[in-house]
């Protein structure tokens, strides 16, 4: 911008992208996990993910733990709280899931996303607007209020984490 526009320096101030988690440490859990992340309230839609969960018949090979503050909202007791006390715990938790899963109705940002690709991890995100515009290739996107599409993402990630143990 400096050189591009002839722009003094000092009046030019760089802000970094929104990731701001170091690397995570690379460790094998006792048991694979999905990973969900949010404050706990209803536009989270952790209730439907809960039933998809219980759907897919996923829940005796893997653990489905979420990260976040306590909301207005209920956890679904299927989902594990985990408290994450800094951000190189958040970072490992990330790094070692099989998924991040963000099942919202509405998001703003999405900052979980990003932080999820920073670690090489990919989300599993409903069709909101500011979730699809920040996913990638590695990610599956569902259609919102589908539980069969719910379903089948959750278990595309599942079948890889098994070819992967199974090498």
């Amino acid at each position: 911008i400096v050189n591009q526009f002839s722009i003094i320096p000092n009046k030019v101030k760089t802000i970094p992208h929104g990731n701001s988690l170091p690397v995570g440490i690379k460790q094998k859990p006792n048991k694979p996990y999905f990973l969900s992340i949010g404050t706990v309230e209803p536009r989270k839609n952790l209730d439907f993910y809960a039933q998809a969960i219980k759907e897919s018949g996923l829940i005796s090979n893997f653990e489905f733990t979420h990260v976040g503050r306590p909301g207005w909202g209920k956890l679904p007791e299927i989902l594990k709280s985990v408290n994450s006390n800094n951000d190189q715990d958040l970072a490992n938790l990330i790094t070692n899931a099989t998924a991040v899963v963000i099942p919202s109705i509405y998001e703003g940002f999405g900052l979980p996303v990003l932080e999820a690709h920073a670690q090489g991890i990919p989300v599993v995100i409903s069709n909101s607007g500011a979730l699809v515009e920040l996913s990638n290739s590695s990610d599956k996107i569902f259609e919102l209020g589908n539980l069969a599409s719910l379903v089948e993402s959750l278990k595309y990630f599942a079948e890889s984490e098994k070819k992967l143990q199974s090498n």
